[in-house]
């Protein structure tokens, strides 16, 4: 998805108990449940935003007895997915494109991805790894090459609550607090030249977490037009798909100007009012 401005966060889940699925976590799937609420207020990196995948919230303060931080992503009307199995252990992966704009060049300080694993609470974070390459061409593609990152090397710098919660496209949101997303701060891999020339690339990444569910990816949401996000199950890729709708992943690409001081961008400021 090639959009800039304000991203607005998403979840998804499902079992990765022996047999069950782990390609996406749908409707069908069990809400279970979390602790009380006692997580922090979501505070990024010192870095301008460069790109925003986004959006994410739907709903902002919304879901009862969960304050201050009770925004909800839900489901898009007509959708069935929470979100879409990315679990190392599984090896499956998620995929997205962005846009580098003629004319620029840029030095990338910091990535996030958002997912989450139902039943977890909102303080200590359980999910512990992020791997992540970056490409020339669409994943699964011929001629398409990796040029930098791998599938083994965790990048994860900071995993916390994002404020927000995957919901049903219901209201009141039943079983809400059951699926917290988290941003996952990511650095650049080792390998990745320090600045990226202008160009289309693509983020090709999965999470690894502590409890039994996911972790799952969030879908943008709504579906934005021209969305195409892309999930790899255990190597073989195609589109990501609810139903027949392909569906766009959210992330947030921080870092500067190269050659330029990094300073915190306004857009991370608007996001983290949300979350106070």
């Amino acid at each position: 998805m090639r959009t800039l401005g304000m991203l607005f966060l998403a979840s998804a889940l499902v079992s990765t108990a022996a047999g069950a699925n782990t390609a996406f976590e749908d409707l069908s799937a069990p809400s279970g449940s979390i602790p009380p609420e006692n997580g922090p207020i979501w505070s990024a990196p010192d870095a301008a935003v460069l790109y925003n995948n986004g959006p994410l919230i739907t709903h902002i303060g919304t879901c009862p007895g969960t304050p201050p931080n009770n925004n909800e992503s839900q489901i898009r009307p007509g959708g069935t997915i929470f979100g879409f199995g990315h679990q190392v252990i599984n090896n499956n992966r998620m995929a997205d494109d962005f846009t580098v704009p003629a004319g620029q060049v840029w030095e990338i300080g910091a990535i996030t991805f958002f997912a989450y694993q139902t039943g977890a609470g909102t303080g200590a974070p359980t999910m512990n790894q992020v791997t992540l390459q970056i490409w020339q061409g669409r994943p699964g593609d011929a001629g398409s090459v990796v040029i930098c990152g791998t599938t083994t090397n965790n990048v994860l710098a900071l995993s916390t609550f994002s404020g927000i919660y995957r919901t049903v496209n219901t209201t009141p949101c039943p079983g809400a607090t059951t699926r917290p997303i988290f941003a996952n701060i990511c650095t650049l891999p080792v390998g990745c030249v320090p600045c990226l020339p202008a160009g289309t690339y693509w983020l090709d990444w999965n999470t690894n977490g502590t409890l039994a569910s996911g972790p799952w990816c969030p879908p943008v949401t709504p579906t934005p037009a021209g969305a195409n996000g892309r999930q790899s199950l255990n190597g073989t890729w195609g589109d990501a798909l609810d139903g027949t709708v392909v569906e766009a992943l959210p992330f947030i690409i921080e870092g500067a100007q190269c050659g330029a001081t990094p300073v915190e961008g306004s857009t991370w400021g608007h996001i983290k009012s949300h979350y106070r």
